[in-house]
């Protein structure tokens, strides 16, 4: 059996006790990732206290009795073919009240879901969702949108979709567009103005337990069964379902969704049974970057160990656990990535180090939980762009740019004259979407 083809360095990380160096490198990353990450510090930290602010309070600070501002934003459906997210909640009621709270002030968001592009002039803020519902909109369209837009109205690419699946989106926004079309991002991407990502690793300050002790806890007890894939049958940039119908002939995987074993997909019922089983396929529709969605970090909230293929080595190796996936990518060929799950299938000790990072930092999920009650309600879960908690981040953002004379925004321009454009095409996002693989053994499942 030939052993994953990673660098000394990277297999001195994966089975040293030592985590220390790692650790540090894993923190700045998380830090910048949980952060949003935007294009200076400034930004930065504008947006890290809008994040916290939000669910806190600063007692070292006057406390703000009444809102100071009263933001008009909108959410311009006018693409929408239909309701995407009907299996995580409901088209939320318009207009609706976010109230904010910021380290600066306290403030009300008007929120209202605007289908006529003639009336988005009136938003100080526009979001335009992207996502496999919206279609491709016409010149018409923006150059309303653009035409009746006040100078200090800023609007917001905003998406919880990967990139890939959005690619026929940016390929029709006309390049007069692209310039101009969005100021802000919010994306699961960390680069992007508002970063909201699947779900992070945020290590501890201190570690809970010594990493260099043996794991207390046997994580493969209990588990009865070997590895399991969840048939999504969403349109993939490589063909997913047939790499797995191959590992198949090497190794017994177990077919979760639709005509395999019944497992309704982000239930309960569903995460019980697959929290039987020792792996996980999170295998990604594309292979882009940090393209990293909840099949990877709810499988690391089950104590499962994913077996990953979607985002580059790079992108897993600064944003997770340490030491705490399988990389497909690292084998020559897939009989050498079956050998190996069965040797860590046969050993205990060998299986658990995939498990040491317990104790180092948490997982967070920002993908909402799903049960029938949330499926019915009409408020959008927090950890989604529809949310008051991503509403208030963004709004506060636009207020810190203001004029301090906010009654009179209309007629003021923004304190910096500097202002920026997102292009959906840039290299992070949609451009950072390629083939699947290094080893051609990979790459032959490419379509």
């Amino acid at each position: 059996m030939a052993l994953p083809n990673i660098s000394d360095q990277q297999n001195e990380r994966l089975i040293s006790s030592d985590f220390g160096i790692a650790d540090v490198q894993q923190k700045e990353s998380t830090v910048k990732y949980v952060d949003d990450v935007s294009r200076n510090k400034s930004v930065e930290q504008n947006n890290l206290q809008s994040i916290t602010s939000i669910k806190s309070t600063d007692r070292s600070r006057p406390q703000i009795e009444t809102p100071t501002s009263v933001v008009q934003v909108g959410f311009f459906e006018g693409a929408r073919q239909h309701w995407n997210y009907g299996h995580i909640f409901q088209s939320p009621v318009s207009p609706r009240t976010c109230k904010c709270t910021s380290y600066e002030r306290k403030f009300d968001a008007v929120v209202t879901l605007e289908k006529n592009e003639a009336r988005t002039g009136k938003y100080e803020l526009l979001f335009i969702p992207h996502d496999v519902s919206v279609s491709p909109m016409k010149h018409h369209v923006w150059n309303k949108i653009l035409s009746v837009a006040p100078p200090h109205q800023r609007r917001v690419y905003a998406t919880f979709e990967g990139s890939w699946k959005l690619r026929h989106l940016a390929a029709s926004l006309a390049t007069p567009y692209r310039r101009k079309a969005f100021h802000w991002s919010l994306t699961h991407h960390s680069r992007s103005d508002f970063a909201q990502p699947y779900g992070y690793y945020q290590p501890f300050q201190v570690s809970k337990t010594s990493t260099k002790e043996k794991p207390l806890k046997n994580w493969a007890e209990g588990k009865s069964g070997f590895i399991a894939w969840m048939s999504t049958w969403s349109q993939t940039s490589w063909k997913r379902a047939n790499f797995v119908e191959k590992l198949q002939k090497h190794i017994p995987v177990h077919f979760y969704g639709h005509q395999y074993r019944d497992c309704p997909r982000n239930s309960k019922s569903c995460e019980n049974k697959i929290r039987g089983y020792k792996f996980y396929l999170a295998l990604e529709n594309s292979c882009c970057g940090e393209y990293i969605t909840e099949k990877f970090w709810r499988t690391l909230s089950w104590d499962i160990v994913p077996v990953v293929l979607g985002a580059q080595r790079d992108d897993y190796e600064r944003l997770a656990p340490p030491h705490s996936f399988i990389f497909i990518d690292d084998f020559s060929s897939m009989a050498d990535l079956a050998d190996y799950l069965r040797l860590l299938d046969k050993n205990d000790n060998l299986y658990n180090e995939y498990f040491r990072w317990k104790g180092t930092g948490e997982i967070h999920l920002n993908y909402p939980p799903i049960h029938e009650k949330s499926v019915r309600s009409k408020t959008p879960p927090e950890g989604f762009f529809y949310s008051c908690s991503a509403v208030c981040r963004v709004s506060e953002k636009y207020l810190s740019i203001q004029e301090p004379h906010d009654s009179l925004r209309v007629d003021h321009q923004p304190k910096s004259t500097n202002v920026t454009y997102f292009d959906p095409n840039v290299n992070w996002w949609c451009g950072s979407c390629q083939k699947c693989g290094k080893h051609q053994w990979v790459r032959d499942f490419n379509l």
